[in-house]
């Protein structure tokens, strides 16, 4: 169950952790069912890094759908989920995670990204109460600077007003990215080509206050069982894995029950 501080630090930040929401041991099966599809379709190994040809693998809708990750769905995530989406508001999946891998080797340097920033949720209409959640679960761990999702602290909120006064368009990523680019110079830099020579210091050290709203990027890095809730309208986008061990997470929208339907 989420404490206080746990959940002014969700309305506050956009994420909170949740360590040992499932143990070592299922983490250690899951991530192993992970490595026998890549052995299969790709004939990459976790031992052999000369196998790891692809920077971030697909195609494990046929894992997924065979229930492969329904260990995640403990009984401490549906609990928490009762108590940010309410009880019996959500639905429940049949079967939860989609791989998330990204393997080290590809990019030459860490650095925080220009591009690929977006919401995995529609930012449209009513604002409360929420429309899902984004979960994100560690199976491996995951280091700084190892492949981990970075996300901008606060910016749920800017898109949360955005929304409540109708100024989000559609509800593309890229309307909303445009909004908060004409509005700050900190945003229009973040996801813009030039002007910084030093994104790591100025985006994830210093950050900015926007419209009164505290923003940062922020890296979820985490344990084997730990698990990050994202509030639905954070943006977020992947990073470079520069460390020595490739990045093995999972990822799953939960949505309020009814929720696509107002949505479309």
């Amino acid at each position: 169950m989420l404490s206080d501080i746990q959940k002014a630090e969700f309305q506050q930040a956009g994420v909170v952790r949740l360590t040992g929401v499932f143990s070592e041991a299922d983490a250690h099966r899951m991530c192993q069912k992970i490595w026998d599809h890549l052995a299969e379709k790709h004939g990459i190994r976790p031992d052999n890094p000369a196998t790891w040809t692809i920077r971030q693998p697909t195609g494990f809708q046929a894992l997924t759908r065979s229930r492969a990750f329904n260990a995640i769905a403990t009984p401490l995530l549906e609990n928490t989920l009762d108590q940010i989406l309410g009880e019996g508001a959500w639905e429940k999946p049949d079967y939860w995670g989609a791989p998330l891998v990204t393997f080290p080797g590809h990019s030459p340097e860490w650095q925080v990204p220009k591009s690929q920033w977006h919401l995995d949720f529609s930012p449209r209409g009513r604002v409360h109460p929420l429309p899902g959640v984004r979960v994100l679960a560690f199976l491996a761990p995951v280091a700084p600077r190892g492949g981990g999702t970075l996300v901008v602290q606060g910016s749920h909120t800017l898109v949360e007003r955005l929304v409540a006064a109708g100024g989000a368009g559609r509800g593309h990523s890229t309307e909303v990215r445009n909004v908060l680019a004409r509005a700050s110079a900190w945003f229009r830099n973040l996801w813009a080509n030039g002007g910084d020579t030093d994104r790591i210091r100025r985006f994830m050290t210093e950050g900015d206050v926007v419209d009164g709203v505290a923003v940062r990027v922020i890296e979820l890095t985490g344990s084997p069982g730990d698990v990050i809730l994202m509030h639905p309208w954070a943006f977020h986008a992947p990073s470079p894995n520069c460390g020595t061990t490739p990045r093995v997470m999972m990822s799953h929208s939960v949505f309020r029950a009814g929720a696509l339907a107002w949505e479309a």
